[in-house]
Parts: structure tokens; C-alpha cells; sequence
């Protein structure tokens, strides 16, 4: 079975989604470890969404065509 390109590119965009997200919840059940401190939920959402950029980055690099 033939796939086209749009097909497959949607299908590399869930996965790095897939991806990127369980890094971000694996990041956020580090920080929930960590004792609780002033602007506690700021710093964990910014901290996971670098967290998901990066690997989100890092796995469209290689999943992408150049």
C-alpha cells in the first residue's frame, strides 16, 4: 500500500507529538518531586514546554526529509 506524502507527514506529526509529550509528563512527575516553591505551576509549564520543543525539534530532524 502506497501512502502519499501528506499521509505520511501527518502520521510523523502525531508521533512527534506522541513523543514530545511523554517526555514533557515525564519532566513534569521530575518537577512534582521537586518541594514546592513560589510560582510552582509557572515555572512547570514553562520547564515542559521546553522540555516538549526540544524533543519535538530534535525528532522532526529526524524524522523530516531535508
Amino acid at each position: 500500500m502506497k501512502l502519499s506524502k501528506n499521509t505520511k507527514d501527518v502520521i510523523k506529526v502525531l508521533l512527534l507529538l506522541g513523543v514530545a509529550v511523554q517526555f514533557a509528563n515525564y519532566a513534569l512527575e521530575l518537577l512534582n518531586k521537586l518541594p514546592s516553591y513560589p510560582m510552582d505551576t509557572l515555572v512547570k509549564i514553562i520547564v515542559c514546554s521546553i522540555v516538549a520543543g526540544v524533543v519535538g525539534y530534535v525528532v522532526s530532524l529526524v524524522l523530516w526529509d531535508k
